[in-house]
């Protein structure tokens, strides 16, 4: 008759694994059914069916030995191996049935099942800091923002309040963030009891659409201002627009005047008594008068319109240094001028320009700075740069760029009009 004990080594210790692993699952499975709530004729039937799985494994750890054990030595291989498969059948009944109870009942486990599913971040902590319950969302969370599992609700609601996580927007009570995922998110913290004893809810909540929608809006407004600024500076553009009109109109009229008077005294040169001599002198005087008084007035001097429109945009410039008043290199200092505002309002979002003016005999240097942040390092000269190197260039100038510390722009003008230059630039 064959035996376990009659078995080769190898067959022995394959059926003593088998054994083994058939004995832990049903004990898992056992304490598993016991913690879930069975009835007490249940729990005699599993616990004798468990001493019995517990005594084949006895005698098979008895027969492993040397010279084989007498306990195993008349019990059949076919016993051994039927009781074996009756174990593991009650093992896989047993775990069928708790798993069919657990989707019909309510558990711990489902409980937590049920918070790790959930989109939105909760931890439940005590006062001290040592959480109670975490769902799988608020410790991701917390990895994102600080690189650590959430070990402290105390201490990591300290650093959202303060502002001392990766991505963090806001601090203060609503904490908001910008997870590495660019999902924004907000946090809020309340106070409840359990069993009596006081506890904290730490709670997510997604804003991505809302920030993303405040982001907009704050670009819109910001796109708003400078159009405001700029349909401002066009109202201040358009007022001395008109005075020239005017001027103009002025002038013309003076024209007309001087041209009559001319008239008037070739009509008196050949006919004296066609002509009366005392309106000939009143006109005259008047066209003397206006000829004599022509000064320019404030907003007519140079630069005067471009620096009031900086104004109107709200760009404060500073001139350190008297500009240029060569006629050749009016149009450009006014480009630089307006090129500058431009560049310090929309691109460097300062508010402060400076313009520093240096005499250097045959030549002018002038250096633009502003209180705006600092340039990319590869600026590219597009646009209103690009026009105006080739205005500097036309009149025998130049112009460099220096980005290291702040944004330089250098212009080197000569005082005497380089007539090649010019003459390059209209042939362009």
């Amino acid at each position: 008759m064959t035996t376990f004990a009659t078995l080769s080594p190898g067959w022995r210790g394959l059926i003593l694994l088998a054994s083994l692993l058939v004995l832990l699952s049903c004990i898992r499975s056992l304490a598993a059914s016991l913690r879930l709530g069975a009835g007490s004729s249940a729990l005699l039937t599993r616990s004798a069916l468990l001493l019995a799985a517990v005594f084949v494994l006895q005698q098979t750890l008895l027969a492993r030995h040397a010279g084989g054990a007498p306990s195993l030595a008349s019990v059949p291989l076919a016993l051994t191996l039927a009781a074996l498969a009756l174990l593991t059948v009650y093992t896989v009944l047993l775990r069928v049935n708790i798993l069919r109870w657990r989707r019909t009942h309510i558990t711990p486990d489902s409980v937590k099942e049920s918070f790790d599913t959930l989109p939105t971040g909760i931890c439940y902590c005590w006062p001290n800091g040592l959480p109670k319950l975490v769902n799988a969302r608020m410790d991701e969370v917390c990895r994102a923002l600080t690189g650590e599992a959430l070990l402290d609700g105390r201490a990591f609601w300290a650093r959202l309040q303060a502002g001392d996580v990766s991505g963090s927007l806001r601090g203060g009570e609503t904490p908001i963030c910008v997870l590495p995922s660019g999902a924004a998110i907000s946090f809020r913290r309340t106070e409840t009891e359990l069993a009596g004893r006081p506890i904290w809810l730490l709670e997510t909540a997604d804003v991505t659409e809302e920030y993303r929608l405040t982001r907009e809006l704050a670009e819109k407004e910001k796109q708003a201002g400078h159009l405001n600024a700029r349909l401002k500076a066009l109202m201040g553009t358009m007022e001395y627009v008109v005075m020239e009109r005017e001027l103009l109109e002025l002038k013309a009229a003076l024209h007309d005047n001087v041209g009559r008077g001319l008239l008037l005294i070739r009509r008196y040169l050949a006919q004296p008594g066609a002509v009366d001599r005392q309106e000939l002198l009143s006109l005259w005087r008047r066209d003397l008068q206006a000829l004599k008084n022509e000064e320019p007035e404030a907003w007519q001097t140079p630069y005067f319109v471009s620096l009031r429109q900086a104004s109107l945009l709200g760009v404060e410039v500073r001139v350190e240094g008297e500009l240029p008043r060569q006629e050749h290199l009016l149009p450009v200092v006014e480009t630089a001028l307006a090129t500058h505002v431009t560049n310090t309002l929309r691109h460097a979002e300062g508010s402060r320009a400076v313009v520093t003016v240096r005499d250097e005999g045959a030549r002018y240097v002038l250096t633009f700075t502003n209180d705006g942040r600092q340039p990319d390092a590869d600026l590219q000269e597009t646009g209103g740069l690009a026009n105006l190197r080739r205005e500097a260039e036309s009149v025998g100038g130049s112009m460099e760029i220096r980005t290291d510390a702040r944004l330089e722009l250098i212009l080197t003008l000569p005082k005497e009009a380089d007539e090649h230059g010019i003459q390059r630039a209209d042939r362009g």
